[in-house]
């Protein structure tokens, strides 16, 4: 996964940390201070699209699962539950 972050100043930082905390820590060693991430806050807050199955209930965040509208615990298509298929 690649995570960049884009300063109100202009500058993109590449991030390796993979949770909230490890972020913050890696902002701060870089020295970036809160008010030039403030425009950043927004994107993070935003939910990841993701789509939830009308058999089972499960969520999925893959791209692929979403365009195909299909549920990898069920291992079904969503329009092959609808058929009663499976």
């Amino acid at each position: 996964m690649k995570i960049e972050l884009h300063l109100t100043d202009g500058r993109v930082l590449p991030l390796s940390a993979e949770t909230i905390d490890g972020i913050l820590a890696e902002i701060a060693a870089h020295g970036v201070t809160p008010d030039l991430v403030a425009a950043t806050i927004h994107i993070i807050e935003q939910p990841l699209p993701s789509i939830t199955c009308p058999q089972c209930g499960a969520k999925s965040y893959n791209k692929h699962d979403i365009a195909e509208r299909y549920c990898g615990a069920c291992h079904l298509f969503h329009d092959q539950m609808q058929k009663g298929g499976g």
